[in-house]
């Protein structure tokens, strides 16, 4: 029997196919039969085996080792997919401590919002990146108004509401600060507010985060992995990840904020997941499209898991595309 291993979408033509990782796919040319008899027991002994030697590199390796990340999230190297293991940009890994998560609700028909996006932007250029992840999410219930907010997302909004009663609380508004699973209320005493961050920076993250990306023409290919660390017992939790873009301005028309020039920065344009995290660790893929003409240099990824029950941060991963485009 002929096997063979290549990238790319499926082909016509007779026989079965499998997708192996949605990215190497296996062929026969033979009798369907055969095909279930034979491939398809050897896709599923080489997924086992996957699996088993990224357990074990996991078990072997030092925590914190650079590349830990591709180790542990990359694909077998098959014929098809070595150009794309060779275009591998970066992986980065979250530190024991906690990384505080920064959510900013907003919209651009909101009056009140300018102050926040710009504090927002000022932390973004004076706290390390490394140490704090930033996330501006504009809401969509403010369209309605009179100027309709080229960055919102009913989801986002969604999100907003969510996370609120997660926190016991009832009032949805902008601008609307959280700080982990908490609204920080007075994120205007900027002295307060860095406290706050630095307070949480001091506390054991439960879970270890991995992220890998690869950066292709318009769109990004990126891997991700959370595990529980030993010896905490975080219960039920969701994995997300989102795409954000700083340096954007808008000439505003309509509404609140009719004929003021906005800025932003770690505005949310792509949120994916989530991904349900237990007691065993998680690994997942995903692709998302670059914004249309927007510059890798200006674009980030966070990721991030929390708790289901109430709405709690674990911890998060901030990575700037700058650090991985050449």
């Amino acid at each position: 029997m002929a096997i063979m291993a290549r990238a790319g979408n499926r082909r016509g033509g007779s026989g079965c196919e499998s997708l192996f990782r949605a990215v190497v796919e296996v062929e026969c040319y033979f009798d369907v039969d055969d095909c279930i008899l034979w491939v398809y027991p050897l896709v599923l002994s080489m997924v086992r085996w996957r699996q088993s030697m990224r357990d074990r590199m996991h078990r072997n390796l030092p925590r914190g080792l650079p590349g830990i990340a591709l180790a542990l999230l990359a694909g077998l190297s098959l014929p098809g997919v070595a150009a794309a293991e060779a275009a591998i940009a970066c992986d980065v890994g979250s530190e024991a401590k906690m990384t505080p998560l920064v959510e900013l609700y907003t919209s651009e028909g909101c009056s009140d919002c300018p102050p926040a996006d710009e504090w927002l932007s000022t932390l973004s250029r004076e706290e390390d990146p490394a140490r704090t992840s930033l996330l501006a999410f504009h809401v969509d219930y403010w369209d309605e108004i009179g100027w309709i907010d080229r960055f919102a997302d009913p989801a986002y909004s969604q999100r907003q509401r969510v996370r609120i009663k997660l926190d016991n609380g009832r009032t949805v508004y902008t601008p609307q600060v959280m700080v982990g699973d908490k609204t920080m209320l007075d994120w205007r005493d900027d002295r307060r507010a860095r406290g706050a961050l630095r307070a949480v920076r001091e506390r054991t993250a439960p879970v270890s985060l991995l992220l890998r990306v690869v950066v292709e023409d318009a769109r990004l290919r990126v891997g991700v992995r959370a595990e529980p660390v030993a010896g905490q017992a975080p219960g039920e939790g969701m994995l997300w990840l989102a795409l954000y873009q700083d340096g954007l301005s808008t000439q505003v028309r309509a509404g609140e904020n009719d004929g003021l020039t906005l800025r932003h920065d770690r505005v949310v344009r792509a949120l994916k997941g989530p991904w349900a995290v237990g007691r065993a660790p998680v690994v997942g893929e995903t692709a998302i499209e670059l914004p249309e003409g927007a510059d890798p240099r200006r674009l980030g990824l966070v990721l991030f898991a929390e708790s289901t029950r109430d709405g709690s941060a674990w911890q998060s991963l901030n990575m700037p595309l700058a650090d991985c485009v050449r």
